[in-house]
């Protein structure tokens, strides 16, 4: 299948909508296929696939506990496990909160605290690389979840911007 771009895609956070590029293959990202919602109209006439932001947290959720999963039975890959699946599993919780957010502050903070367990999943997921706990299966789960926080960061300064 031939690469398709498409210059737009929607991400929906709360009342709020995200507008990034993205190149799109067809194929799987991580074993996961990405939700496609509701295709939206262009200038080009192509339909450019939607993408609920709830869905893909959780979709990297389900990712970093099936990379846990195939970590090797010894006292540090226990310790990490526990440690990567407490943060790659807390953001689509926390994303969650911030959609009932009581206002503006409280949603860009419950925003941040998404951002900063993505974070701390980035910082254990380049752990785990240098410690070779599981090398077949590491770089889909450090790309998602690179995207993952500049959909945040983004998501966080517009949000505050409007504050």
């Amino acid at each position: 299948m031939s690469n398709v771009e498409y210059p737009i895609s929607k991400f929906v956070i709360g009342y709020w909508t995200l507008d990034i590029c993205t190149a799109l293959t067809g194929t799987t990202v991580a074993g996961f296929w990405l939700p496609r919602r509701w295709p939206l109209p262009q200038n080009s006439g192509m339909p450019v696939p939607r993408y609920d932001l709830e869905d893909r947290l959780i979709n990297f959720a389900v990712q970093i506990c099936l990379l846990t999963d195939r970590f090797p039975s010894t006292p540090i890959a226990r310790h990490v496990s526990t440690q990567i699946t407490r943060s790659g599993t807390s953001p689509f919780a926390n994303y969650g909160e911030a959609q009932a957010a009581e206002s503006r502050q409280d949603f860009v903070h419950k925003l941040k605290v998404c951002l900063k367990e993505l974070r701390e999943t980035q910082a254990w997921l380049k752990f785990v690389e240098r410690m070779n706990l599981c090398p077949e299966h590491i770089e889909a789960a450090r790309s998602e979840c690179g995207e993952l926080v500049a959909i945040i960061v983004v998501s966080v300064r517009t949000a505050a911007g409007k504050m």
